[in-house]
């Protein structure tokens, strides 16, 4: 079959009912394309060309398929001259949707037509594939017909990157690649945070999508969501196993943080050194009414690997305060969390301790 949908546009011409009615094909130089809705929908859009007679005309269109909604059909001139004045569900037929327009002159006429149709779903999916310094990023699609009806040539819009042009048979289930973008910057550590990633340290790769960071346009249109699969091509660090996430969607210029898995070489135990309360004041019955808490706390790094290893530490405080001395690199992110950069030889631990002082507390 042709890329051409088999519809049916019936044209009842005339002032009014009691004039000769008469039929009009869709026209088939009418372009087809299919656009990617949010949550795996595709929209059907369509170019018509039928022929008007000058005054009130009917056009009449058969859905094409099973379980479609008539009140998402839409039909739009292209050219000036003609007026949609209605749109019309006919309870005889519960197939068909038809339309009254009125043009001021006869001939021929283009219109938009476009309908979700529920016969088509599909989903993304990316590669990420790693060398030590440069990673290449895969971009996929995936078109579910479930419908009787082949799709030869038709273009898909919608993509991140890249139209395409894709030919799908009844009742076909495939995979089409979109884009792929070479010679990627992208950075990785390994990372402790609790908070984010849970009990153990994980490997995190950094791919910047800012203005101008990389090549292919990378960062500058959104990512819909979809499976992601990291792909480890030589020795990369941090070294990571082949991976499957769930990217969430991204929005243009957003970096990509990617959590690539636990690091099983990596532990991180923490502790209260001590705690010990400190520049007291009573009130005047003598009773304790404020105090400083002045806490130590340790942070042990084991590293089981045969290779060094540097560990980002996000600390969370137990309180508000001030760190008063700390035994490694800290930086204040925010006020409840320190960041810290602690280096583990191969085969070691390493101790990280800091300060913690909490000022005015009541009893």
């Amino acid at each position: 079959m042709t890329k051409r949908l088999p519809l049916l546009l019936l044209l009842l011409a005339g002032v009014s009912l009691t004039h000769a009615a008469y039929l009009a094909r869709l026209d088939p130089a009418g372009e087809v394309s299919l656009r990617l809705l949010p949550g795996g929908g595709v929209l059907v859009r369509q170019t018509a060309t039928v022929f008007l007679a000058p005054g009130e005309n009917e056009i009449t269109f058969v859905l094409p398929a099973e379980g479609m909604d008539r009140q998402q059909v839409r039909l739009r001139p292209l050219g000036e001259g003609v007026t949609v004045r209605a749109t019309e569900s006919l309870s005889d037929k519960p197939t068909w949707v038809r339309w009254l327009l009125e043009t001021a002159r006869g001939g021929p006429a283009t219109f938009l037509l476009t309908y979700p149709t529920p016969s088509l779903n599909w989903e993304l999916s990316y590669v990420l594939r790693l060398a030590p310094d440069r990673a290449i990023w895969e971009t996929w699609l995936r078109l579910t017909n479930k419908g009787a009806q082949d799709w030869q040539e038709v273009r898909v819009e919608g993509l991140p990157f890249a139209a395409l042009t894709v030919s799908l048979t009844a009742g076909a289930d495939a995979r089409f690649p979109v884009a792929t973008i070479e010679d990627l910057a992208w950075t990785g550590e390994y990372r402790f945070d609790p908070e984010c990633y849970g009990p153990s340290p994980v490997a995190l790769l950094c791919l910047p999508r800012e203005p101008g960071r990389q090549p292919g346009n990378f960062g500058e249109t959104a990512l819909p969501p979809g499976r992601l699969e990291i792909v480890r091509a030589g020795d990369s660090v941090p070294r990571t196993p082949t991976r499957s996430l769930a990217l969430s969607y991204t929005p243009r210029y957003r970096s990509l943080e990617l959590n690539a898995g636990p690091v099983p070489t990596l532990s991180v135990q923490r502790r209260l050194v001590s705690s010990k309360q400190v520049n007291l004041r009573l009130d005047v019955s003598g009773r304790l009414a404020l105090y400083d808490l002045d806490e130590v706390y340790e942070i042990v790094v084991t590293n089981r690997d045969a290779k060094d290893a540097a560990l980002t530490v996000c600390e969370r405080l137990a309180g508000p305060g001030d760190v008063s001395e700390a035994s490694a690199e800290v930086t204040r992110y925010d006020a409840q969390h320190l960041i810290f950069k602690v280096a583990v030889p191969a085969q070691a631990e390493t101790k990280v301790t800091y300060r913690l002082i909490r000022r005015d507390l009541e009893p």
